[in-house]
C-alpha cells in the first residue's frame, strides 16, 4: 500500500502533540516549532486524524491552543478554519481572549464565516451581544429562533430592538419565539408595544394568528408598567386601536382586552362598549365575550349587556356571559326577572340555565328559586326556557317538580311540551306525576303527546308506569308517524313481558322507515327478543332483525335453545340468517342436537348448507353423527361451501374423524384455504385413536405439489407421522 508522506507526518506530529498534553513541553515550544506543527496539521486531510487532533489541541495549555486556533482561523481553507472554530468552541470560556478575532469574522461578508464565528462566540461567552445580533439576521430560521430564545434570556435592554425585528420575521415560528422572549424583559420591553401593534395593523391576516397566543400575551403581561405610554394605561392603548380597525384585527384585540386584569382593562371599557355598535356581527360577538371574561366588574357591564338582549343573534352570547359572573349577581338577576323587559328576562333564564356554580349549594338553591319564579312569567318563551333549564339540572331540581307539573295544563302547547320533557329529565316516579303524564298522551298537540311518551319511557318499568302501557299501545296505532315512534320507544322500556316487546319490535320493523330506524337502533340492546320474534312474526321482519343483529359486535342471545325454531322456519332466508346467527353469536350450546340440522345440510341452497356446517361445528362432540354429512360437502361445486365445510371440520378437530375418508379423497383438489383447514383438522385427530398413516402418501404429495401456502404444513405433519 502506498503511503502519503504528508499524511504520515501529520499523524506523527499529532501523536507527539497528544503526548505533550500532559507535560510541560507545550509551554516550552517556540513560536517557530508551533508554526511548523500547524503547517503539518493543515496538510493532513485524514478525517479520523483530524478528529483526534481536535481533542489533543483542545487539551493543550490555553495559551498554545488559542495560538494554534488563531493561526488556523487565518487559513484560506474553510475546512482548516473549521478546525480553529471547533478548538475555540471546545475551550469555551477559556478562549475568551479570542473574542476580538471572532468579532472580525462576525463582520465578514461570508455567511458561513459570520454564522460559525457567532456560534463560537456564544460557546465562549453566553449571551454575547454581537453574536446574537448576527444570528438574529441569519438566513437559517432555526438559528434565528435560537437567537430569539437567547435574546430573551440575556435580559439586555439594548437587545430589545433585535427582538422587535424578529417579531416581524417572515417565519411564524420565529415570530412566536420572539414575542415569547419579550416577556422576560418586563418594563424594559415597553418600547416594543408600539411596534407590536403596528405589526398587527400592517397585515392582520398574516400576523394576528401566529401572535395570538404569544404576542398578545406579551402585551397583557407587561401590565401597568405601560402607564408612561398613555394616561389611561395599557387598556386605553389597546382600546384606541379598536377605533377604525379592520374586522379581523378588532376581533383579536377584543380577545386581548378580555384577557386583561380589571385594572388594565379599565381604560378600554368605553372602546369595547362602542364595538357593540359595530357593523360586523363578529365584532359585536367578540365585544360581548370581552365584557364577560372577568376583566370588567359586573356592575359596570350588566346594564350594557342587557341593552343588547333584544338582538336575536347576540342574546345567546349575552346569556352565556351572564352565567360567567358567578353567584354574586343573582340578586341583580332576580330584579331583572321581576321588572325587566321580555328579552332581558329570557336572557336571565337562559344565562342561569347554563351557568355552573360548582359545589356552591346555596347558589344552586337560589337558581332553582329563580327558575321557579320564571315558570310564572307571562311570556311563553320565558316559561319554556325555564323548563328547559330545570330539565338540564336533572335530579338536582326535583324540588321544582310540583311547579313543573302545573304547566302540563298550560294553554301554550310549546310550554306543555317543555314541561313534559322537564318531568322526564327530573326522573320523578311520583304516582301523581305519572298519572298526569299519562293524561298528556291524549293531548291534541302531537309534540306534547310525543314528549309525554318519551318522559314516561325514561322513568322505566315500575308499578306507577305500568298504567301507561295501555295508552301508549293505543298511541302506537296513531296515524302520525312521530307518535308511533315515540310510543314504540317508550313501550320497549316499560313493557316487562319479552313476548309483548317482541310484538312491538315486529310492528316497528314492518312499519314506516322512521319506525324501522327506531327499531334497528333499539334492537341491539334487546337481543333476547329474537325468541319472541320467531313466534308469529312474518319472515321479512325476522330477516331484518337477524341482519341487524349480525352487524352488531358481541354475543347475540343468552341461549341457543330459544332460537332453534329459526332453523325450521318456512322462509329459506330466515333459515340461512338464523344458522349464521346461532353459529356466530349463541353464548350457550343447545342441549340437544336439532334434527332439522340434517335437513338443512341436505337443503338445495348451497349457502344454507355451508352455514349449517359451521353451526354443527359449535356442538363439538355432540355433533359426531353429523360429521359425515359435513364431510360430504367437501365435494360441492361451490367454493364457499367447500371452505365452510373445511372450516367446520377444523373447528371439530379430533371429533371430525368420521369425515376422514372424505378429507383424504378431496384434500388434493382443495384450494389453499380449504386445504389448510383440513390439514389442521388432521392435526387435531392425532390425539384420537384414528390411524393417520393412511394419509402419509397424500401428505407427501401435498408437500411437493400442493398449493404453496400448505406445503410446509403438509411436510411438518408428514414428518410427524413417520
Amino acid at each position: 500500500m502506498r503511503r502519503h508522506p504528508e499524511r504520515s507526518a501529520g499523524r506523527v506530529a499529532l501523536g507527539l502533540l497528544s503526548v505533550w498534553v500532559w507535560g510541560d513541553t507545550v509551554a516550552a515550544q517556540t513560536p517557530e516549532e508551533i508554526a511548523a506543527r500547524i503547517a503539518v496539521v493543515r496538510a493532513d486531510k485524514d478525517s479520523a486524524e483530524t478528529s483526534r487532533a481536535m481533542n489533543d489541541l483542545v487539551a493543550w495549555r490555553e495559551k498554545a491552543a488559542k495560538q494554534v486556533a488563531t493561526e488556523l482561523l487565518g487559513d484560506d481553507s474553510r475546512q482548516i478554519q473549521a478546525y480553529g472554530f471547533t478548538i475555540l468552541q471546545r475551550m469555551k470560556s477559556g478562549a475568551a481572549d479570542a473574542l476580538p478575532r471572532l468579532e472580525a469574522h462576525m463582520r465578514n461578508s461570508d455567511t458561513w464565516q459570520r454564522r460559525t464565528a457567532a456560534q463560537t462566540a456564544l460557546a465562549i461567552r453566553k449571551h454575547c451581544r454581537l453574536a446574537l445580533l448576527v444570528l438574529a439576521k441569519d438566513p437559517d430560521r432555526k438559528l434565528r429562533g435560537k437567537a430569539a430564545i437567547e435574546l430573551g434570556e440575556a435580559e439586555d435592554a439594548a437587545l430589545v430592538p433585535a427582538l422587535v425585528a424578529l417579531v416581524r420575521d417572515r417565519h411564524p415560528d420565529v415570530r412566536q419565539v420572539a414575542a415569547r422572549s419579550l416577556r422576560g424583559y418586563g418594563p424594559a420591553a415597553k418600547t416594543a408595544i408600539p411596534e407590536l401593534l403596528r405589526v398587527l395593523c400592517d397585515n392582520p391576516r398574516e400576523h394576528v394568528q401566529p401572535l395570538r397566543d404569544d404576542g398578545f400575551r406579551v402585551l397583557c403581561e407587561i401590565g401597568m408598567t405601560l402607564a408612561a405610554l398613555a394616561p389611561d394605561g395599557y387598556g386605553a392603548v389597546v382600546g384606541n386601536r379598536l377605533t377604525g380597525a379592520a374586522t379581523d384585527l378588532a376581533v383579536e384585540l377584543l380577545d386581548v382586552v378580555g384577557s386583561m386584569d380589571p385594572l388594565q382593562a379599565k381604560g378600554a371599557l368605553p372602546h369595547v362598549v362602542q364595538m357593540l355598535q359595530h357593523a360586523e356581527q363578529r365584532v359585536q360577538i367578540a365585544a360581548v365575550a370581552a365584557l364577560s371574561h372577568g376583566a370588567f366588574a359586573a356592575e359596570d357591564v350588566l346594564s350594557v349587556l342587557f341593552a343588547r338582549a333584544a338582538n336575536e343573534s347576540l342574546r345567546p352570547r349575552v346569556a352565556a356571559a351572564l352565567g360567567r359572573f358567578g353567584a354574586g349577581v343573582l340578586p341583580r338577576l332576580r330584579e331583572v326577572l321581576l321588572r325587566g323587559q321580555s328579552p332581558q328576562r329570557l336572557c336571565v333564564v337562559e344565562g342561569i340555565g347554563v351557568a355552573a356554580y360548582g359545589d356552591d349549594a346555596v347558589a344552586h338553591r337560589e337558581v332553582i328559586k329563580l327558575l321557579v319564579l320564571a315558570l310564572r312569567d307571562a311570556e311563553p318563551a320565558v316559561r319554556g326556557a325555564a323548563l328547559t333549564a330545570i330539565g338540564k339540572r336533572g335530579k338536582l331540581a326535583r324540588a321544582a317538580a310540583a311547579d313543573v307539573l302545573q304547566l302540563l295544563a298550560d294553554p301554550n302547547p310549546d310550554t306543555r311540551r317543555c314541561a313534559a320533557q322537564a318531568l322526564g329529565a327530573l326522573g320523578s316516579s311520583d304516582p301523581f306525576v305519572v298519572r298526569t303524564l299519562i293524561r298528556s298522551i291524549d293531548d291534541k298537540q302531537p309534540s306534547v303527546r310525543q314528549a309525554a311518551a318519551a318522559a314516561l319511557g325514561t322513568l322505566g318499568i315500575g308499578t306507577a308506569t305500568a298504567a301507561a302501557v295501555a295508552p301508549l299501545t293505543q298511541l302506537f296505532s296513531s296515524p302520525v308517524v312521530a307518535d308511533r315512534v315515540a310510543a314504540f320507544t317508550a313501550l320497549i322500556r316499560l313493557e316487562a313481558d319479552p313476548l309483548l316487546r317482541a310484538g312491538y319490535f315486529a310492528r316497528a320493523l314492518a312499519g314506516s322507515p322512521e319506525l324501522v330506524a327506531a327499531a334497528e337502533f333499539a334492537l341491539p340492546k334487546h337481543r333476547g327478543l329474537l325468541a319472541g320474534l320467531s313466534h308469529g312474526a312474518n319472515a321479512r321482519v325476522i330477516a331484518r332483525a337477524l341482519r341487524v343483529l349480525l352487524s352488531v359486535p358481541g354475543e347475540g342471545a343468552p341461549s341457543g335453545d330459544a332460537l332453534v325454531g329459526l332453523l325450521d322456519h318456512v322462509d329459506a332466508e330466515v333459515r340461512l340468517l338464523g344458522s349464521r346467527f346461532l353459529a356466530q353469536r349463541a353464548v350457550e350450546r343447545p342441549k340437544h342436537l336439532p334434527p332439522v340440522l340434517v335437513r338443512n345440510l341436505r337443503a338445495g341452497d348451497s349457502a344454507l348448507r355451508g352455514a349449517t356446517a359451521l353451526l354443527v361445528a359449535r356442538y363439538g362432540r355432540a355433533a359426531t353423527d353429523l360429521v359425515p354429512e359435513v364431510g360430504r360437502l367437501l365435494t360441492s361445486e361451490q367454493l364457499d361451501e367447500r371452505r365452510s365445510a373445511a372450516r367446520a371440520l377444523e373447528i371439530l378437530g379430533g371429533h371430525a374423524a368420521g369425515a376422514l375418508p372424505q378429507i383424504l379423497a378431496t384434500l388434493p383438489r382443495q384450494d389453499g384455504l380449504a386445504a389448510r383447514a383440513l390439514l389442521t383438522a388432521l392435526d387435531g385427530m392425532r390425539k384420537s385413536d384414528v390411524d393417520l398413516r393412511v394419509a402419509q402418501p397424500i401428505l407427501d404429495k401435498l408437500a411437493v405439489e400442493g398449493p404453496r401456502m400448505v406445503r410446509r404444513q403438509a411436510r411438518d405433519l408428514a414428518a410427524f407421522l413417520r
